[in-house]
């Protein structure tokens, strides 16, 4: 599992915790992650109360969302599910 700090908002506030994220078009396993979710206290100054937004870390060799399917930064759709058999299912 991808342990890196990133944030993502829904319409209930910020998810925490262990979540799979996927970028359409997928064309390997790779660009499926499962990663830790974290709040990110410095960042909801910014944020406010919008709903539906994901911040990943852009540092190092590779930014995570260049290595889900090669997206980058200018308003990729990503889909995130915080289901508790997904990640087991993936892992099998």
């Amino acid at each position: 599992m991808l342990t890196v700090s990133f944030l993502i908002c829904s319409e209930n506030g910020q998810i925490t915790g262990d979540v799979l994220v996927y970028r359409n078009p997928g064309l390997h396993f790779g660009d499926i992650h499962i990663m830790c979710a974290t709040r990110v206290e410095e960042l909801e100054s910014y944020v406010g109360h919008n709903k539906y937004a994901i911040f990943f870390p852009c540092v190092g060799t590779r930014s995570v969302a260049d290595e889900i399917a090669g997206g980058d930064f200018d308003g990729d759709l990503y889909w995130v599910s915080k289901h508790p058999q997904v990640p087991i299912s993936i892992s099998v």
